[in-house]
């Protein structure tokens, strides 16, 4: 599998209905390409025993499982791939840190593909490492290491060593399990809602952060009143309303702490000047999930979770509060359909 070949899965994990002429648009290339390029990844997913991926009126259709090739290419990679001595150590700190309870040498060495050996003689310089940020490691018998000290020190360490990593040494970290597209989304929109505008580092760095909170969340790793600052700054509300999104669409549950934290990173961020948001985009939010609450319960389906159906019904709603027509993405099909019947098609509009 080629370069190309990754990135496409990557951008079909995040676009699973993508239409041919997306992909090709967004690889610049062609149809044919596309396709032939599908046809290699049905033959990867056909060896692991894994459904492929349908192409049905020029758009393609993953199976659930197609979400396993990540995990499947991931370790490949990391087979093929080395670790510098210093990005080892400060990795597999993390993975100590991260660890949901005592781990031993030999689990550590296995996560890291080395030998026990190495994890022995690294031992020192990561115990330095984790000292330097306020976290100690405690040894016992037959049991392995546990990291001790504050969830947001910890938190702390992993999103500094993300943040200096490789690409291939942050998936050594684990923290993939959270669609960072859905929480970039969520962030712009509240931008948006509450007139902060990020700089771009800032806003990476705070995706960065919710990416690693929401992965720890999942796995339990909760923080408490210690790890935060008792009272409640400028940043807060803004911060709640970022958790109440997240909440909803990633499925968790989120307490103060948390919230509290968040804020801290959101007042620490620096801003820039924009142009107040159109009053039309905060009614077309309310609008929208007001609707999608209704209609879940009216169908007894629960809708509030779907972020691409809110997606995709606001902009249409937003299409009609302002008298736009929606921006659809450029398709030769739709648009010889809408030639042949353009009286139609103005009769629609109008």
């Amino acid at each position: 599998m080629n370069k190309r070949q990754e990135n496409l899965v990557e951008f079909l994990l995040e676009t699973p209905q993508a239409t041919i002429e997306q992909i090709a648009s967004r690889f610049q290339v062609s149809s044919r390409t596309v396709r032939n390029d599908l046809k290699e990844l049905n033959l990867y997913l056909s060896s692991h025993n894994l459904l492929p991926i349908e192409v049905s009126r020029g758009r393609c259709i993953c199976d659930e499982s197609f979400t396993q090739i990540r995990d499947l290419l991931n370790q490949e990679q990391l087979y093929t791939f080395k670790l510098t001595a210093q990005e080892r150590i400060q990795i597999a700190s993390c993975i100590l840190a991260d660890s949901e309870g005592y781990m031993t040498l030999a689990d550590l060495a296995d996560r890291l593909i080395v030998s026990r050996q190495t994890i022995i003689k690294d031992l020192p310089d990561i115990k330095r490492l984790l000292a330097a940020s306020s976290l100690e490691v405690e040894s016992k018998a037959n049991r392995g290491l546990l990291v001790l000290g504050l969830e947001s020190k910890k938190r702390t360490l992993i999103a500094n060593t993300y943040k200096q990593a490789s690409a291939m040494g942050r998936k050594y970290l684990g923290h993939t399990l959270v669609d960072s597209h859905l929480l970039k989304k969520i962030v712009f929109e509240q931008e948006k809602q509450f007139d902060t505008y990020l700089t771009d580092t800032s806003f990476e760095e705070l995706v960065r952060y919710l990416t690693i909170a929401v992965s720890c969340i999942k796995n339990n790793h909760l923080l408490m009143p210690a790890d935060v600052s008792p009272l409640q700054n400028r940043s807060y509300r803004m911060a709640q309303e970022i958790f109440h999104y997240v909440s909803q669409y990633a499925d968790l549950v989120v307490n103060s702490n948390e919230i509290q934290a968040l804020s801290e990173v959101l007042a620490s961020c620096q801003l820039i000047s924009r142009p107040p948001t159109s009053s039309n985009y905060l009614k077309t939010q309310l609008l929208t999930r007001r609707f999608i609450e209704k209609l879940s319960i009216d169908l007894g389906v629960n809708l509030n979770k779907d972020y691409e159906f809110f997606e995709n019904l606001s902009n249409h709603v937003l299409s009609v509060l302002t008298g736009e027509e929606p921006a659809y993405p450029d398709s030769s099909l739709l648009s010889d359909l809408m030639d042949r019947n353009s009286s139609g098609y103005q009769s629609c509009l109008g």
